[in-house]
């Protein structure tokens, strides 16, 4: 799989790159052309996702202090078209928290779980962003309004190719491979990926969260050791 998605990359370069060279298009192509250079960008972000969990599987991941909140305002906006269109709010509540994590990895399993969030939340709803404290460790959940997860469905969450009775609100595709690459990415950087229910409306709220057990302990200790350094004002 991670030849493959290396392969996709060069030709959808190419497809995006031809796009941006039309200049004599009507205003309705314009759009057409906009709707699928967006489409390009989405696959190609997927097989960038793809070849990030392949090397996260390979344990090729290197963990460097990472600073939620302003991870949390990438995302938002790198998510802001697609929000847009259903008229969903994507909601950030500061945390001011710092964790070790592979910047890209992170960033990717986070936009994977946000468009999730936003695939099968109602048009006009809320998706949300939170991190907390977690013993030694940080959790980052992403919470909706969608129709939540049925019991018997629950093991399959986070499979490869797991599709389930929940349909997108708005038809959007699914593969069925976001929250398996979520997981992929997650544990390559020593966390867990992991949902509950919501209990007050049906709904459920997705997470990453670093296991208080050190997989790959030298590097979460380099990590954390250059963040404590950092935060007391002392050289490296």
């Amino acid at each position: 799989m991670a030849i493959v998605a290396h392969e996709l990359q060069s030709p959808l370069a190419g497809m995006r790159a031809l796009l941006r060279t039309v200049s004599d298009a009507s205003p309705a192509d314009v759009r057409k052309l906009q709707e699928v250079s967006r489409a390009c960008a989405e696959m190609h972000g997927t097989i960038a996702r793809l070849i990030d969990a392949h090397a996260a599987e390979v344990g090729e991941a290197k963990l460097e202090i990472v600073d939620i909140d302003a991870l949390f305002a990438r995302a938002t906006a790198a998510a802001a078209a697609v929000a847009a269109e259903k008229r969903i709010r994507i909601v950030c509540e500061p945390s001011w928290l710092r964790a070790p994590a592979e910047p890209r990895l992170l960033s990717h399993a986070l936009g994977n779980l946000i468009s999730n969030a936003l695939k099968y939340s109602p048009l006009g709803s809320a998706v949300r962003l939170k991190a907390e404290a977690r013993g030694a460790g940080v959790r980052l959940c992403v919470s909706d309004r969608g129709p939540g997860i049925a019991p018997e469905e629950a093991d399959r969450l986070f499979g490869k190719f797991a599709r389930l009775s929940a349909l997108p609100t708005a038809a959007e595709p699914s593969s069925g491979l976001g929250l398996y690459i979520v997981r992929i990415l997650a544990e390559g950087m020593g966390a867990a990926a992991g949902w509950e229910p919501n209990r007050r409306a049906a709904a459920c709220s997705f997470s990453i969260c670093r296991r208080r057990r050190k997989l790959r302990a030298s590097g979460f200790d380099a990590a954390r050791d250059r963040f404590s350094r950092q935060r007391d004002g002392r050289k490296a």
